[in-house]
């Protein structure tokens, strides 16, 4: 998602006070305000967090919200969190810290949710030293949550992971939870979200990540309506996507009629030298199509004949 400048984090900077609210199950009406400290602990290369809130109530307690998006496995997630806590908590020392990963990934969620270690030490004086640390987190696995679940909730963050949803479904009938997901995505844009522009295209673009390609998800979308229903062209970053993927749809149509014209000059008969000079199509793609037409044709007189065949039987029966 960062090729093309938009993401999660983009969704929460504008959905804060929401996500908070829907996350910790506070009513928004207690929420005095929710301030991005995130630039604080973004130091160094090596570890950044990916977003840090501040957030105030009304009745003066204040608590830290960390959070950090992760689309894949990662074995050192519990090292990497306790070191944001430990930056955090040097800046906050009195303040509440809640963090919390919330994982988009395809695949199971294998990482661990924190670390719990004893260590003793005898010294020569017969005198024991222990340390110890009990440190946990929450991760929020999209994945292990329905669509249904998620439209309910109604948290924007986790509405714009729609295609990381609900992984078993989408292993078993993989059509099942593309016509799900795009009926999910299609009820946000009906909606008067006031950011389901960027909502829409975050799910967009999340589901190249998860299905490799969005071709086939983004024909369900516009058969549906959705792109008449959202202006993805005002979402910061989309603009040079969206003329990449329609130029990619212009080049792809163009192919297919090119080989639907192939197709039709060799069914007349027309040698592939001759169906090559005039398409500049690849003699392999011309075979291939060949081969396509020859077994079309076997077909077809199979199917005929046993067609006959039963008529012929039919007619018998009658006399």
């Amino acid at each position: 998602m960062g090729e093309y400048d938009i993401s999660a984090k983009d969704v929460l900077a504008q959905n804060k006070d929401e996500f908070v609210s829907k996350t910790l199950g506070i009513n928004p009406s207690e929420i005095k305000g929710v301030t991005v400290i995130t630039p604080e602990f973004q130091e160094t290369r090596e570890i950044r967090a990916d977003e840090v809130l501040l957030v105030e109530l009304n009745d003066g307690k204040k608590m830290i919200i960390h959070i950090e998006f992760q689309s894949s496995n990662d074995k050192t997630m519990e090292g990497r969190m306790l070191e944001y806590y430990g930056k955090i908590y040097r800046h906050y020392p009195d303040t509440d810290i809640i963090q919390t990963v919330l994982y988009t990934g395809s695949d199971e969620c294998t990482m661990k949710n924190g670390i719990k270690k004893e260590n003793h030490l005898k010294l020569p004086s017969g005198k024991l030293i222990t340390s110890s640390i009990n440190f946990n987190y929450a991760i929020i696995d999209v994945g292990d949550k329905t669509i249904e679940e998620i439209m309910e909730e109604q948290n924007p963050v986790e509405m714009s992971f729609l295609p990381a949803a609900d992984r078993d479904l989408r292993k078993k009938n993989p059509d099942l939870f593309l016509d799900k997901v795009t009926d999910a995505i299609k009820e946000i844009a009906e909606s008067n979200h006031q950011h389901k522009n960027l909502i829409v295209a975050v799910n967009l673009i999340y589901s190249k990540l998860i299905f490799e390609d969005i071709e086939k998800i983004a024909e369900l979308l516009r058969k549906k309506g959705v792109f008449n229903l959202v202006d993805l062209r005002t979402v910061p970053g989309i603009k040079d996507y969206i003329e990449e993927a329609e130029k990619r749809g212009l080049q792809q149509g163009e192919e297919k009629g090119i080989e639907k014209v192939a197709a039709r000059m060799l069914r007349k008969g027309m040698p592939i030298e001759e169906v090559q000079e005039y398409t500049l199509l690849t003699a392999e793609k011309l075979r291939e199509l060949a081969e396509k037409i020859k077994q079309e044709t076997v077909n077809d007189t199979i199917s005929k004949t046993l067609s006959k065949a039963k008529t012929t039987k039919r007619g018998a029966k009658l006399n």
